[in-house]
């Protein structure tokens, strides 16, 4: 996993729901982070293996295809172990124990100020 030049982080937001991918990259850029944009967990990948200066995963629990966000999740910490993945969802609770170990989860809805604070935190270290 590679770094993001300057203070900006990189992230890859993954959902697939048109609208929900505007509004996060709208929120997130405003934060001044650069994002990437995935609508299932195959794209995804391509997209991590493709480019290396993703620094951080959001991604809804529930998409189509053969890998929800947990599966994902499990995935991409044992190919990218250093990568901070943060998985959301209004369906489904998920306990930490239940997660790879550093994925963190934030029911939706949520205030964009608190997935902005959580991703700063894991990326930086201070979460």
């Amino acid at each position: 996993m590679g770094k993001s030049n300057g203070n900006a982080i990189t992230i890859l937001i993954v959902d697939d729901e048109l609208a929900v991918r505007i509004a996060l990259r709208a929120e997130l850029e405003d934060a001044a982070m650069t994002v990437i944009e995935a609508r299932n967990a195959t794209e995804a990948l391509r997209e991590l293996e493709r480019n290396k200066n993703i620094e951080a995963v959001l991604s809804d629990i529930r998409m189509p295809g053969g890998f929800d966000g947990v599966a994902l999740a499990r995935l991409v910490e044992r190919r990218w172990p250093c990568m901070r993945i943060l998985l959301t969802s209004e369906e489904h609770m998920v306990s930490d124990r239940d997660l790879p170990l550093g994925t963190r989860y934030i029911a939706k809805p949520y205030e964009s100020r608190q997935v902005v604070a959580t991703i700063r935190g894991m990326v930086r270290g201070y979460a």
